[in-house]
């Protein structure tokens, strides 16, 4: 039979333990979230008024509103594992990156110190983001909880729209040299560089401008749209697909009937979504790469990407350092 001083131990011992974890919790206020269970399409629009961040099906259907905030929110990007999305709002005065549950809750900044930054894409681990920042009109890299922010190369003024590769090892975006010229010559081509700021490449193509750069998930092909150099051209502008070389050059949306732009892969890899202007609106737009049936999924106000996530493209083995996602903030006096 236990002691008296023995059984008066057990139940100290447990709401030690008790308090402790509840101390954790309370000091790093984590959040576990989920990632949606069918496939979703995650993308802004104005169809209320204001700019907002809305899930729907990949079909078009069951639109759901995320955020209702009165600022501007929009570039929402899912996390690897779906659990978490990015997004620039304006909500506190100035343009930043923001973070999110999948379901719209749980609202937080990125950062602790306010910047001018914008289109935010995730690391294939989730562990970090590329972004563009204004002030200084480059690419900057860091960690999820805003920590280590870097800078990784200079894109212009109206270059940008970082993509980070699925293996991990490289960024590409779109570069807009400050030299009139050397843009009347180049266009704004699309410059790959490592996550260390190493291996710098350039791929141009004529004197087009190359953006909205998007990795293919297997990372051989790079989706991008174009725009003619004359502004009176701008209509023009349209869809291709090519290897990360310059190679294979494929044009996969027609020019006609309004320019196409931001294009996103499939999770499957055979389809893409896009941008499309229709009668002074902005709706998107899917495409088989194969056959280049295209299907209209919007139909009202101005819409923009976004991305695409789908739990059955996840690993059927998971890796722990890419399915499980947990957000840690020390809470400030």
């Amino acid at each position: 039979m236990l002691s008296e001083k023995k059984l008066m131990k057990k139940p100290t011992l447990l709401m030690f333990y008790v308090f402790c974890v509840s101390f954790f919790f309370s000091v790093l206020d984590l959040t576990w979230a989920k990632a949606p269970k069918t496939a979703k399409i995650v993308f802004a629009s104005d169809i209320t008024g204001n700019l907002d961040i809305y899930l729907m099906n990949p079909d078009g259907s069951e639109v759901t509103q995320l955020t209702q905030h009165l600022s501007r929110d929009y570039a929402p990007v899912f996390s690897p594992t779906g659990e978490h999305i990015l997004f620039v709002s304006h909500r506190d005065g100035q343009r930043d990156v923001f973070l999110m549950d999948a379901d719209g809750q749980n609202v937080k900044r990125v950062f602790r110190s306010a910047a001018d930054r914008s289109a935010p894409a995730w690391s294939p681990d989730g562990k970090g983001i590329v972004y563009f920042r204004y002030h200084d009109e480059a690419i900057y890299i860091a960690d999820i909880d805003g920590k280590n922010e870097k800078p990784l190369a200079i894109a212009g003024e109206f270059g940008g729209q970082p993509a980070w590769s699925p293996e991990g090892e490289r960024i590409v975006f779109s570069f807009a040299a400050a030299n009139f010229a050397q843009q009347e010559r180049e266009g704004y081509p699309l410059i790959f560089i490592s996550p260390e700021g190493q291996n710098r490449r350039k791929v141009s193509l004529g004197d087009l401008r190359h953006k909205y750069p998007s990795w293919s998930p297997d990372a051989e092909w790079i989706a991008f749209s174009d725009a003619p150099w004359l502004l009176d051209r701008v209509d023009m502008a349209t869809i291709h697909i090519m290897r990360p070389d310059g190679t294979q050059r494929k044009r996969i949306v027609s020019r006609a009937g309004g320019y196409a732009r931001h294009p996103l892969w499939s999770p499957d890899g055979t389809e893409l979504l896009y941008e499309k202007k229709v009668d002074e609106q902005r709706h998107l737009f899917r495409v088989d790469i194969t056959r280049r049936s295209t299907k209209q999924l919007t139909h009202q106000g101005v819409n923009s990407l976004g991305s695409w996530f789908d739990p059955r493209a996840l690993p059927v083995h998971p890796q722990v350092h890419l399915l499980t996602t947990s957000w840690g903030y020390l809470k400030q006096p």
